[in-house]
C-alpha cells in the first residue's frame, strides 16, 4: 500500500455529499482496491477522510480534520477511537493529488499529506461528475457491507442469528397453520419448498453471500416429505 510521490494521481469523482454538514464529496479506488471518501465543508474547512483498506479484509478507518487540526479518528469497523496515522499517511499522496485547493488547504499538511497538490511528475487528478446511485442500490451495498465486516467465527454466527431464526419462525408458522386445519398438506408443502428456495435467492442475490445449503437442503427435505405424506393418504384412501 506504500506509494511513492512519483506514482500517477488516481481519478476522483466528485457528488454532492449525503453526510449531513458537508458539501461535496471526492471518492476514488487505488489500484491495490482501497477506496478513498472524502467529505468537506468548504465553509467551515472540515474535512472527513474515510478510507476501505482491501488488504485488512474491507476494514475502514475515518477522521475529521479542522483547519489543520485533527479532531476524531476512528476505527469504524469496530466503532471505536484509535490513531489511524498508519493507514492514512500511506495514502498521502493519492488524497494530495485531490483537484481541491481549498480542501488541501484545510487538511494543512495532516498525515503528510502534500499541501501544494500533485508534484510535477505526477498526472492531475480529473473530476468526473457521475449520476446519483438509486435509493434500493444504496441500501443493498450498505447491507452487504454489513455482512462482510471482519470478525471472528463465532461473531459471523452471531450475525447470522438473526436471519436464521426469521426463517425457522416462517417455517414454524407454516406448521402451525397446518396443524389448526388452516393449511392443507399440498399447501403447506408448496410454502415450505418455495421459501426455501426464496432464502437461497435471497442470500445469493440481496446478502451476496452463499446460500447455507443446509437449511435449504432441510426446507426441500421437510416439503418432498409433506408432499410424499400427502401422497400416502390419497392411496391409502381408497381403500377405505
Amino acid at each position: 500500500m506504500e506509494l511513492r510521490e512519483q506514482s500517477l494521481a488516481p481519478l476522483w469523482k466528485v457528488k454532492p455529499s449525503r453526510r449531513e454538514g458537508y458539501h461535496r464529496t471526492y471518492y476514488t479506488e487505488t489500484a491495490e482496491g482501497d477506496s478513498i471518501l472524502i467529505d468537506f465543508n468548504n465553509v467551515r474547512q472540515m474535512v472527513r477522510i474515510q478510507v476501505t483498506i482491501e488488504s485488512e479484509g474491507g476494514r475502514q478507518y475515518a477522521c475529521v480534520i479542522k483547519s489543520g487540526t485533527i479532531l476524531q479518528e476512528r476505527d469504524l469497523t469496530v466503532g471505536r477511537p484509535m490513531d489511524i496515522t498508519s493507514r492514512i499517511a500511506p495514502l498521502r499522496f493519492f488524497i494530495g493529488s485531490i483537484p481541491d485547493d481549498m480542501l488541501r488547504s484545510a487538511i494543512r499538511g495532516s498525515y503528510g499529506i502534500p499541501l501544494n497538490g500533485p508534484s510535477p511528475g505526477m498526472r492531475r487528478a480529473r473530476i468526473v461528475h457521475t449520476r446519483k446511485v438509486p435509493r434500493m442500490q444504496l441500501l443493498l451495498r450498505r447491507k452487504r457491507a454489513r455482512e462482510r465486516r471482519p470478525g471472528t467465527m463465532w461473531q459471523k454466527v452471531f450475525r447470522r442469528i438473526p436471519a436464521e431464526g426469521f426463517q425457522i419462525a416462517c417455517v414454524g408458522t407454516f406448521a402451525l397453520g397446518y396443524l389448526h386445519n388452516l393449511l392443507g398438506m399440498a399447501q403447506f408443502a408448496c410454502l415450505v419448498g418455495f421459501f426455501g428456495l426464496w432464502s437461497g435467492a435471497y442470500d445469493w442475490l440481496v446478502r451476496d453471500k452463499s446460500p447455507f445449503l443446509p437449511r435449504i437442503c432441510c426446507m426441500l427435505g421437510i416439503s418432498g416429505y409433506a408432499i410424499w405424506l400427502e401422497t400416502q393418504y390419497k392411496i391409502w384412501g381408497i381403500f377405505l
